[in-house]
């Protein structure tokens, strides 16, 4: 299930500072520089106006475009990162940091679970995930972040905590680039 018409692509995202606290051992700041999903403020500053952006993602192509531009922002808290929608992409010198699990259908309309309902979230059942992410606070296994999508969805009637929209739910692959590695 794809909720785009690209099979992935190139994002600039800068980490929110949360109005609420983390769940378990989690700090703020430990969760702002290791969390390294999709979501956040998409295309901090000022984006190169010659870079194509679908559906709020660069394709691959922009790298060259891209690389002054998230360097020339030059702060820990904002990543480039590849999303990946269930294709396994050719991406040479790229690194696999894991699976994060929510929507992105633009810049402007993305959800991470995993931020928002596992390391943010009141829930213990969704809360009880977090045991499970890696050093990137992503799912190592695809298998994993469907298994929260599938909790979830048995869940997400009868918590009114939980956001519940029309866009689908898929795991998303998340690679970076050599210089923001792991």
């Amino acid at each position: 299930m794809k909720n785009h018409e690209t099979t992935g692509g190139l994002l600039v995202v800068e980490r929110y500072v949360s109005d609420r606290s983390p769940h378990g051992h989690f700090t703020e700041m430990a969760v702002r520089h290791r969390y390294r999903g999709f979501d956040g403020h998409a295309w901090p500053g000022n984006l190169v106006n010659d870079v194509e952006l679908i559906d709020g993602l660069a394709p691959l192509s922009e790298l060259d475009k891209l690389l002054p531009y998230w360097k020339g922002i030059g702060d820990a808290a904002v990543d480039l990162v590849y999303c990946s929608f269930g294709e396994d992409p050719e991406l040479s010198g790229f690194q696999f940091l894991g699976f994060d699990a929510g929507y992105f259908c633009s810049e402007y309309l993305h959800y991470s679970i995993v931020l928002n309902e596992v390391l943010y979230g009141s829930a213990s059942v969704m809360t009880a995930f977090a045991a499970e992410l890696n050093e990137h606070l992503l799912f190592d296994t695809e298998a994993r972040a469907q298994a929260l999508l599938t909790v979830r969805q048995g869940i997400a009637r009868s918590e009114a905590s939980l956001e519940i929209g029309d866009e689908p739910l898929q795991p998303i692959a998340i690679f970076a680039p050599p210089r923001s590695g792991g």
